[in-house]
């Protein structure tokens, strides 16, 4: 299992990673820190379309959690995502 995870972390784009990354300097790392869709969204400065796109595959692949009771979105860094941005950092430390 452990081989499918870094799989995943090794085909994550520069966009994954400032959004992983983002998020978890900001300390949203679980749902009662989630931080607004739109204040991720201004912090990161991607286009409109990236930001989604990357947002959807994070999602799906669980490494950011939403919650969807507030009026806007919110966005949180999940364990399976800080352990990705872990090791994403630390594989780019080591080249």
């Amino acid at each position: 299992m452990s081989d499918y995870f870094e799989n995943v972390v090794r085909k994550l784009t520069i966009e994954d990673v400032r959004i992983l990354s983002w998020l978890l300097q900001e300390d949203a790392t679980a749902a009662f820190k989630a931080i607004k869709r739109s204040i991720v969204f201004e912090g990161i400065k991607l286009s409109a379309t990236s930001f989604r796109k990357t947002l959807s595959k994070l999602e799906a692949i669980n490494f950011i959690g939403m919650v969807t009771s507030a009026k806007e979105h919110k966005m949180y860094l999940t364990k399976f995502g800080q352990q990705a941005v872990n090791k994403a950092t630390q594989e780019v430390e080591e080249v």
